[in-house]
């Protein structure tokens, strides 16, 4: 299925995340798929995004993924990490890692 001009969208344990910087999935055969998702540490409308501590407790939680216009969900997964990463001045992101659930 082509994504390109669809919208996605993202939710944690039935939280929607309302920006996101990225979401790579990776589909192999014979194994889980993995997902990395990349979330801008500065997204202050989200108050279950800038907070590490708050983050952490993803962990084990449920990921959806759902690509408009069906509404139904594209990828179902759990979360099994979660960390914060910087480079040089910038604010930092942090990194949600998983696989299918």
């Amino acid at each position: 299925m082509s994504i390109i001009n669809h919208q996605i969208s993202v939710s944690i344990d039935g939280r929607r995340l309302f920006a996101f910087k990225s979401f790579e999935l990776k589909q192999s055969l014979n194994t889980h798929h993995s997902f990395e998702l990349v979330i801008d540490i500065e997204t202050g409308a989200n108050r279950y995004v800038h907070d590490l501590k708050d983050s952490a407790a993803w962990l084990g939680k449920p990921l959806t993924v759902h690509v408009s216009p069906s509404g139904k969900p594209t990828f179902l997964g759990v979360i099994t990490g979660v960390s914060l990463h910087r480079r040089n001045s910038d604010y930092g992101h942090i990194l949600v890692k998983g696989r299918s659930a």
